[in-house]
Order: C-alpha cells, then structure tokens, then sequence
C-alpha cells in the first residue's frame, strides 16, 4: 500500500488470491493499476509465470520486494526434516527465485533497479525455539550481500530491512504460540518482549514499510549490501 501511495503500480502474490483481494481494492482506489497473482515463490514455474505476467501486463519491473515468509516455533530436537525443508524453501529459496527473475530483466532494461529483501532481526541474534528460522533469516542476509556484490554493475542495489517485533498476525500467533508452550497468559508474553526493546513498544507495519519505500527510492541510489535494523533498539549491529 505503501509504494501505491508514492506512485508505483503493484504486483501482489499470494498463495491464495483472495488474501490479496482487499489490498488490491485499496491499492485500486488509489488510482494505481494492480495484479494480483496466485503463485508460491518457492517453485520456479511459479516464479517464472509470476515475472512474465507482470512483464506482459506493465512492459517492465524496478522493483522487487520479497516478502513472503513462514515462521513456527519448535524446540531444536523437535524440528522436523519436513518443517525445516518448508522453511528454507519459502524464506530463502523464494526470495533467491524471485530476485534471481526479477534481475535477469532488470539487466535486460539496462536501467537498474532495487531489490529488497525483508529478513528479520532473527538474521543477526540466534533465538531459541527458532533454529529453523533464523538460519533462513541469516541466509536471507547472506543472499543479499552476494546478490549486492554481483549486480551492483547494472545499477540494481540489493538490500534487506530486518525488523524486530512488528504488530501483524504473524507476532499475534507468535505471542499465542509462546503463551501455550509456557503457560503464560497473553499480556504477559507481551510484556516480556517489550523488557528488550530499548524503545519500549512494537513496531507498526507501515514503520516498516516507509523504510521499504526509501530504500526503493532515489535517495537510497548510494546504499547496497545492507541489512537495516528496524527493531526499537534491540538490535544494534
């Protein structure tokens, strides 16, 4: 919604397209054109289908935002081969598939690019229950690092916004999820969270968001490689 607002035309995938549907209304209302796409971005038909249709329906890409991503708490022994496979394909290999397509056309305009990747303060600080996610959330970092270094020559830069604790159902099944394995009531998963946060409270979406929109921006033209903290002070490095 955010990047509709300063202009940009969208394409949203969502395994199931009626998740999309308001925000496509909105984004509609806007007076921006929207595609919304069914697709997993962890299989490579999908992916291809997804860059092609956007290709055939606006002539062109200059921006990618990966942000679809799973995440399920389990103690490290009780991790499963199936749930960890799970995990890497849609938060590591998704976002290798679609920045790998996205690029090959951006190279093809000549005209760069931005590409971010929306990793986690999980990428930078191990947590427990968490194995699983955040090895794919340090190799969403690693990936973008990589990628920055290689396409930095066409003018596409390669970032990563890691957020903290943002209020979205994601952090509401996590504090659920947190509850039930401790015994704990709701308020006080929250409040123990909030203890870390040096700020004192959750981020927004849109926090996050408008720092989405800068780095697709001109003023961030400068910046690659990075992996921006978004997490009240949590994180630090």
């Amino acid at each position: 919604m955010t990047l509709a607002r300063e202009g940009a035309d969208i394409v949203g995938c969502a395994r199931n397209e009626e998740s999309f549907g308001r925000i496509a209304d909105e984004i509609e209302k806007l007076g921006r054109r929207v595609l919304p796409m069914k697709a997993d971005v962890s299989e490579s038909k999908d992916v291809e289908r997804l860059v092609g249709e956007t290709i055939r329906t606006f002539g062109r890409v200059d921006i990618l935002v990966n942000n679809a991503g799973i995440h399920s708490v389990r103690f490290f022994t009780e991790i499963s081969d199936e749930e960890w496979d799970r995990m890497i394909a849609v938060n590591v290999r998704g976002v290798f598939l679609c920045s790998r397509e996205v690029a090959k056309q951006m190279i093809k305009q000549g005209e760069g690019g931005k590409i971010v990747n929306i990793a986690s303060m999980a990428g930078k600080l191990g947590i427990a229950d968490s194995a699983h996610y955040c090895a794919s959330k340090f190799a969403v970092i690693g990936l973008t690092q990589s990628a920055a270094m290689d396409l930095a020559k066409y003018g596409i830069n390669v970032n990563a916004v890691c957020p903290g604790l943002v209020e979205t159902d994601m952090f509401k099944s996590l504090v659920q999820t947190r509850a039930n394995l401790t015994n704990r009531g709701l308020e006080q998963i929250r409040k123990d969270y909030l203890a870390s946060i040096p700020l004192g409270r959750f981020a927004g979406p849109d926090e996050i968001a408008e720092i989405v929109v800068f780095l697709c921006s001109e003023k961030a033209d400068y910046m690659t490689g990075q992996a921006i903290n978004m997490t009240g002070g949590w994180i630090t490095h």
